[in-house]
């Protein structure tokens, strides 16, 4: 039998180009003839090269014969030859697009014990947009997502193979377990791909992301919000997502140390956005007095100087109000003799940015300042410059 394989084989060799149809049939009839691995390789890896898509057919129906036949094949050398044409006829039926396989390709994934064959057959799933196990696939990956894998590196090559299937068929309720892969126990390279596959699983992920920042843990919700702001979305979906993140981190009671500095660079994150997107709406405007008097109780004056930044910047009359009153108090604090480097470091602040807000309701609190001879030549001339822009 191997020489007639052999003859036919070189046969097929010298065929022309035009008759490659031809080839195709006299391969796919090697092929089916073919009574072991080896030679059920061969003639595979010949249509594969063949080029053919219409040798998908056979393929598709061969690999249907060797899943029934797995119970005769030997542990050992032969169950490792097995498994490799597993891996070349799946590969092959996903490079020809040839959805009829989508069944057998899942009982791959189901059936195999080598976690290569299994990858492969994910991302041939993929390839031939086989949806209707999209959602089988996202909850493997997210199952592997929740905890390291008995054995890690098998577990690697199945989330790798469930993330380029999610990724490939576009499925977009994937998104979320690709999402989680991108901070799960994997290696940089898995974790790296889910990162690449986010943006070609879903064009518009503004709800899911929205809903990850009221409903995770801290760590995802920054993530998500650097995601955001990284993506594609309009401005008005970013300073949407930027403005739930900075309710959500003004919000939040953190559990412990680690999780306070998080939600503090929620908070610093979504003020720096808003103001780079240039929100002049005012909607938030109590979040970043909110966010002003957090950092207060949290000793961060950085925050401080942020929750200021995006209130000038915003230009709206709440925000104008609340910059106004913060101004009122840190007067106050110096005429009641309440003074130090950060307070005229905030005042100072504070004036500059009053100056780019240029509203009226300033109006009150800069001319208070104005006059308080307590204060700096600096101070009173910010407080001046600020007074002459007021529209």
């Amino acid at each position: 039998m191997r020489k007639i394989i052999l003859v036919l084989m070189a046969a097929l060799l010298a065929l022309p180009i035009a008759a490659a149809d031809e080839a195709t049939r006299l391969l796919g009839y090697v092929l089916t003839t073919a009574n072991t691995v080896a030679a059920r390789y061969s003639a595979t890896l010949n249509l594969v090269t063949n080029g053919d898509p219409a040798g998908a057919e056979y393929v598709a129906d061969a690999l249907t014969l060797e899943l029934e036949a797995r119970s005769t094949i030997r542990p050992g050398v032969q169950t490792e030859a097995y498994e490799r044409l597993l891996q070349l006829m799946a590969k092959a039926l996903g490079d020809w697009r040839y959805s009829n396989a989508a069944a057998s390709l899942w009982r791959v994934v189901q059936e195999s014990t080598e976690p290569l064959t299994q990858a492969e057959a994910l991302i041939s799933l993929g390839a031939i947009r086989a949806t209707e196990y999209g959602e089988r696939i996202s909850l493997m990956l997210t199952d592997l997502n929740s905890r390291p894998a008995r054995d890690p590196e098998a577990g690697e090559k199945l989330a790798y193979g469930a993330i380029l299937a999610l990724e490939r068929m576009r499925f977009s309720s994937g998104f979320r377990a690709v999402f989680f892969a991108a901070d799960a126990w994997y290696s940089q390279r898995v974790k790296e791909q889910a990162q690449t596959s986010l943006p070609l699983i879903l064009a518009d992920p503004s709800v899911e992301l929205l809903d990850i920042l009221r409903v995770e843990s801290n760590p995802r919700r920054l993530r998500a919000l650097q995601f955001s702001l990284a993506s594609s979305l309009s401005g008005e979906q970013k300073i949407a997502i930027a403005r739930l993140a900075l309710q959500v981190g003004i919000q939040t009671n953190p559990a412990n140390r680690a999780e306070a500095t998080v939600l503090a660079n929620l908070r610093k994150l979504s003020l720096n956005a808003l103001v780079d997107l240039g929100d002049r709406s005012g909607a938030a405007a109590t979040d970043f007095t909110a966010a002003y008097h957090l950092a207060e109780r949290n000793n961060d004056v950085d925050e401080k100087l942020l929750a200021l930044r995006a209130m000038g910047n915003d230009r709206s009359a709440a925000s104008a109000r609340e910059l106004a009153i913060i101004i009122t108090r840190l007067n106050d604090d110096q005429q009641a003799g309440r003074v130090n480097e950060e307070r005229n470091r905030l005042m100072q602040a504070a004036l500059e940015y009053a100056a780019i807000s240029r509203s009226r309701e300033l109006y009150a609190a800069l001319q208070q300042v104005n006059i308080n001879n307590g204060w700096s030549n600096t101070i009173i001339r910010l407080a001046n410059e600020a007074l002459q822009v007021l529209e």
